[in-house]
Formats: C-alpha cells, sequence, structure tokens
C-alpha cells in the first residue's frame, strides 16, 4: 500500500466539501465545519485490542458518521458542535487502513491509519533529546527505517488555559526524519515492535529545562498550598501566553536567519577584526566571558599556509557543541555538528592560498551552551588519513555584537499548568496503552516537594485521560558532576529519592541509570541502555510478563547488633557487584547522624549485610547517595540497585 503522508498545516484540517480551502479553528467553532485535532491525521496509530475515541466539532446537532477500517459507528454532535464516539476496534486486523468522518455533507478522511500500541512519552530535556544527538547518531538513524515505528511531535507551545489541538502530525521512522525523534523514545519504541510484534506510535510531548508543575493541570495544583496563590494569579492574568510565545519564536527565527554577519563579510581573509576579544581555544561562552548567552557570537583564526594545495586535504577544529556555520577563506565548508566526536571539513582544492588564510566560525548558543574543543582536541589542518600537516593557534578573535542576540523568553513555560494546558490537556481522550516519563532536573532543589507533585502529576493525568491506572513508567536521574563516594545533603540524591518514593503509586515502574550517565554533561548520549531499561518495566506492567529482571529495589531493614541486614525486591534475579570485588556505596550511621563508610559489606541472595568499626549502634544505611555516586551493586543482569536510604532525615539546605 502506497504510503501518504498528510500535507496540511497541523492545526488546521482540510475539509473535502470546501474544496482546497484550508480553515481556522476559530472558524470551524462558528461556521460548525467538520473539525478533529491534529492527532488525527495520515499514519496514525490507534490503540489496538481497545475501544478507540474520536472526538471533535461539527454543526450544532449535527449527525456524524465515523469508519474506520471496518468498524462504523455514529453520534450526534451537542448545542455547541462538540462530538465524540468510541469504537470497538478489536477486530481491525493490523494491515493499513482508512477513516472517514462524514457530516452534513462534509468530510475527513485519514490513510495508511494502523493498529498498534501507543505511549506518551513526556518531561523535560533528556527525553526531548533528538537521535541525532546520541550515540552512534549516524548509524542508528542509518538503519532506522520501520514503517511499523511512527511518532507524533508535539510543537512547544504554551496556555494559560487548556486548549484544544497541537501543532504536529503523525510521522512514519525513516532514516530522513528519525533523526528529530526522542532519543530515549525510540529505542523504547523498537524494542517493544520487536518485543512484542506490534506497531509502535509515539506522542512525544517534552520540553527541556521545564519543572514537573508546568506539567500537571492548574486545578490540580490549586489544591496544593505552595501553588494555590500561583495558579490564582495565573486565572486573574490577561495576557495571551500562546500569542506571546509566537511572537518570540517569529523574533527568534528572524535571528537565527539573519546572519548578519555573512552580509558584513565578517568570514572573508581582510576583515578587521583587530577589535575583538582574544580568547583560547578550547573555549566555550562561560570562559569567553558571555555567561548564560543566547545568540551567535563569532571566532576567527588566521594562519600562514605555504604547503601544496593536494587534494584530501581537511580541516579539523576538534569537537563543536552546538549548530556552527564553518567558513574557510570567505566561502562554507561545513554547517552543523554531531556534538559528540571530533569535526572535520574537507577542504576542496583551490581554496588554500599561499601566505594568509581565515578561518571563520558562526556559532549558534542556546542560553549557555556554545562550547568548542575539549581539553584532548587538537585544531589543524590534516590529510585524509588523519595526520596532522598544520598546527594552527590555539588563540583566536571572538565578538558576540555582530549578531542581534535572541529575544528574552516570555518566563510562562515554567508556570504551574503551562505545559499541561497547551502540550498535554489536547490528548486527554485519546486511547494508549501508557506513559513514559523522564523529568527531575529542574525540580531537584526541591525534592521534598517533588515528592508530592509527581504522584499528583500521575493522578492527574489518569483521571483526565479517563483509561483507568495507566502504567506509568519513569526514569530516575542519571549520574552527573563529580564522582563522589557519598554527599550527605546532595539535591540529586534527594531528588532519586523522591523518585523512588513515587513506586508507591500503583502500576509504575523506574528505569534506573545511575550507570549511565555523564560527569560533565547532564543531558548523557547513551538513550539506547535508557530505552531498553524502559521497555523492561513495559514488559511487566503492560505486557504480564513476570519473568523479566526489572532492577533491584530497597524494601526494607532490621538492626542486628552492629549490622544493619537490608533486604530488596529483585525479581527473577540476585544481586550482585558489577566491577570490583567488593561493594562499594554503603555508609551506615548511628544516632549521631553522621555517616560512615561500611567496610563489611556482604551479599547473600537478595540480602546485605552492612556494618562499620566506626558504628557500634548503628540506626541507618545510605547507599550511593550522591550526584554521580561511586557504587557497583545490580542485580545478574547488570541493572544497577537503585540509590535508596532507610532514614527519614531531612534534608539540611544550609549545608553544601
Amino acid at each position: 500500500m502506497k504510503l501518504v503522508f498528510s500535507s496540511h498545516i497541523p492545526l488546521f484540517r482540510r475539509v473535502a466539501a470546501t474544496g482546497v480551502c484550508l480553515i481556522s479553528y476559530v472558524a470551524l467553532s462558528s461556521a460548525g465545519t467538520l473539525w478533529m485535532p491534529s492527532v488525527f491525521g495520515d499514519n496514525m496509530v490507534l490503540q489496538r485490542g481497545e475501544s478507540v475515541r474520536f472526538w471533535g466539532k461539527s454543526a450544532p446537532s449535527s449527525t456524524v458518521n465515523v469508519k474506520a477500517g471496518t468498524c462504523k459507528g455514529k453520534t450526534v454532535a451537542d448545542v455547541n458542535g462538540c462530538w465524540s464516539l468510541s469504537l470497538d476496534m478489536r477486530g481491525q486486523d493490523n494491515e493499513a487502513f482508512e477513516i472517514q468522518v462524514s457530516s452534513d455533507g462534509e468530510k475527513l478522511k485519514f490513510s495508511n491509519v494502523i493498529m498498534g500500541d501507543v505511549w506518551l512519552a513526556s518531561g523535560q530535556s533528556n527525553m526531548e533529546l533528538r537521535m541525532n544527538d546520541v550515540n552512534d547518531a549516524k548509524s542508528e538513524i542509518e538503519k532506522a527505517d520501520n514503517p511499523e515505528i511512527r511518532f507524533f511531535n508535539v510543537a512547544t507551545n504554551i496556555s494559560r488555559t487548556p486548549i484544544d489541538d497541537v501543532k504536529g502530525r503523525w510521522e512514519i521512522c525513516t532514516p530522513s526524519v528519525a533523526g528529530s525523534f526522542s532519543g530515549v523514545a525510540y529505542y523504547f519504541a523498537s524494542e517493544l515492535n520487536k518485543g512484542q510484534h506490534t506497531p509502535v506510535g509515539i506522542i512525544s510531548s517534552s520540553w527541556g529545562g521545564t519543572p514537573i508543575e508546568a506539567w500537571t493541570s492548574s486545578s490540580m495544583l490549586k489544591i496544593h498550598p505552595d501553588f494555590y496563590s500561583d495558579v490564582l494569579a495565573i486565572e486573574n492574568d490577561t495576557a495571551d501566553w500562546s500569542s506571546l510565545y509566537a511572537d518570540y519564536k517569529k523574533q527568534w527565527n528572524d535571528v537565527r536567519q539573519s546572519n548578519t554577519g555573512d552580509k558584513q563579510g565578517v568570514d572573508d581573509i581582510d576583515y578587521d577584526d583587530s577589535s575583538w576579544k582574544t580568547v583560547s581555544y578550547p573555549m566555550n561562552v562561560w570562559s569567553m566571558g558571555l555567561g548564560y548567552f543566547g545568540g551567535f557570537f563569532w571566532i576567527r583564526n588566521s594562519f600562514d599556509w605555504n604547503g601544496s594545495d593536494s587534494e584530501g586535504l581537511r580541516l579539523c577544529l576538534g569537537t563543536i557543541y552546538g549548530d556552527a556555520e564553518v567558513y574557510l577563506n570567505g566561502e562554507m565548508i561545513g554547517k552543523g555538528s554531531d556534538h559528540l566526536s571530533p569535526t572535520m571539513y574537507d577542504i576542496k582544492t583551490g581554496l588554500l592560498r599561499h601566505g594568509k588564510n581565515t578561518i571563520a566560525i558562526r556559532h549558534c548558543s542556546f542560553w549557555g551552551t556554545g562550547r568548542v574543543g575539549n581539553g584532548n582536541d587538537k585544531v589543524c589542518i590534516c590529510d585524509a588519513s588523519g595526520n596532522n600537516v598544520l598546527t594552527l593557534s590555539d588563540k583566536w578573535k571572538m565578538s558576540a555584537s555582530i549578531e542581534k542576540k535572541f529575544p528574552s523568553f516570555p518566563a510562562y513555560n515554567d508556570r504551574p499548568g503551562a505545559l499541561y494546558n497547551a502540550m498535554i490537556n489536547p490528548f486527554a481522550g485519546y486511547t494508549m496503552k501508557g506513559i513514559l516519563w523522564y523529568q527531575g532536573e529542574n525540580n531537584a532543589s526541591r525534592a521534598s516537594q517533588y515528592c508530592d507533585l509527581m504522584p499528583r502529576l500521575i493522578y492527574d493525568w489518569r483521571i483526565r485521560f479517563g483509561q483507568g491506572n495507566l502504567p506509568f513508567i519513569y526514569v530516575q536521574l542519571a549520574n552527573f558532576r563529580e564522582p563522589k563516594s557519598f554527599d550527605m545533603n546532595d539535591d540529586w540524591a534527594y531528588l532519586r529519592d523522591a523518585q523512588s518514593n513515587t513506586l508507591r503509586v500503583e502500576n509504575t515502574g523506574m528505569a534506573v541509570i545511575i550507570d549511565v550517565g555523564d560527569a560533565k554533561d547532564i543531558h548523557p548520549r547513551d538513550k539506547k541502555t535508557v530505552g531498553e531499561r524502559l521497555y523492561r518495566y513495559a514488559q511487566s506492567l503492560a505486557y504480564g510478563d513476570k519473568t523479566v529482571a526489572t532492577g533491584p529495589l530497597y524494601k526494607d531493614y532490621k538492626v542486628s547488633g552492629s549490622e544493619i541486614i537490608l533486604n530488596f525486591i529483585n525479581p527473577n534475579s540476585t544481586l550482585a557487584v558489577k566491577s570490583g570485588t567488593e561493594a562499594e556505596g554503603f555508609y551506615i550511621a548511628g544516632k549521631d547522624r553522621v555517616f560512615h563508610k561500611a567496610d563489611n559489606v556482604r551479599i547473600v541472595g537478595n540480602t546485605v549485610s552492612v556494618s562499620s568499626e566506626k558504628v557500634s549502634e548503628p540506626v541507618a544505611v545510605r547507599y550511593a547517595w550522591a550526584s554521580n555516586p561511586i557504587c557497583n551493586v545490580c542485580n545478574t543482569d547488570g541493572v544497577p540497585l537503585s540509590p535508596f536510604r532507610t532514614d527519614n532525615w531531612k534534608q539540611d539546605k544550609n549545608v553544601k
């Protein structure tokens, strides 16, 4: 069957009875024209094995007919034109089919629809991180050709009140589009597709740097004492947040596309950069004195060339973090960056000149992230084999005033309910299998509050989605920052503890990833392991496979003399030591609440005995208690033991 992609603008719907015109949602509502949200579109995935809900708007009191493959149903719109119906799709086979919706002579048609499992993937930047930026991105994307995996990427948006639609469309997984998919969600979908032999639809709705309260509905937060006044203020606000954000994006795109520097000849050999600041390679916006900079900076480096201009020469610039346009002698020789490995650009024959040559880079920094090079990189001209031909100076010239900075972001995406209203509410009726969640970094300084907020979000979404206790599987924070054995008052340790406590909510699972983080990058690039561990929990929670080893979790303890004996939940596995010969990461304290490293740790099955010569009367144990803990206990499948504590002592915010 020919694969048909939707060509409409996502917030609009093409209506057969109106010819080729596009009718906006506002016009549809007032004129009574047939409309459905953009999640209903060509190439969509509908949840298999369930009654599937369809909804939209039409003329008030009009009859609406829905034919989905072999299933049919009809309903009548209410006086406001709103309609919904559920079709029992359990008899629909797995072949691609068509959906037709009609009312009063108007028709909608959606092609290449399939039945499968639909998962909502949400959170902040580590869920948002694209396949383009993960480990082995190029090789993974090249083989990402699977028509049974489909993504609906939700455009970022904010709203003061709940809205009905988003910008987005269903896309079939091919190498040409897979780079824009969430890395975590892609690997989860890939494992699910292979393991359950079913198509997978991912609704991907994430936004980096956002707190959990922005993803929770205002009505749920209104009953929380910390957010009551904020919600009231939002209700009384008259600003149109969506319009403000749309205006911001337009200004942002104008800056992005202007390239004032190129128009001024900043990339030319003889451009006068004598007044620019001298900076040293490697460089980032902080070392260059730009700080939390959002916009474009230019850097230039001139060198003398007296060699032959032979074929196969390359310019090696080291690792570039952030989008970059690279010019040599006024000609662009490369664009973009994979962020993960040294960047090399081919130099075509005839471009190098005897005497003076100039490299110019237009670098886009997203709010303090711009970086060129690291301590191990060299900037040089090399041959086709990678051999150094000419080492370039580590002294560069830099200017951040050539082009306009990005406009200041309207600070609404962190407001209570703002992202729920704009990016989650439109999917509240869409029948799905479960939810994936990766968020917490932005709430790390408020771990105690998060312990309450995360269960609220789960209850909130389940109530509004109206599909019972949907499986909710989330990622515990990865290891980050300088490795430490123990840090009593570490924010990230307490946030992980809050995430662990959320497991008290029914039908939830937590993927532990304290072994695949990056000490220097809050966005670790190993998203394959994360996706695979999320799928482990999906096997157990959503697909009833109780034989899978999901990972060990702390259960309870008892004191026996000078020892504390710890018991763990570890289905289908036993505890083991991942590296080394002795278990690391356990700390034990007495009544003085001073923790000491355990010098005697014994693992027997799923029980661990812990003691220290410095603690004769122990009362508490903590394990892997730091942002980047030094620890090594796992199960026999290599899934790490989650950080935990046996005490309930409050975090001392005054201790750093």
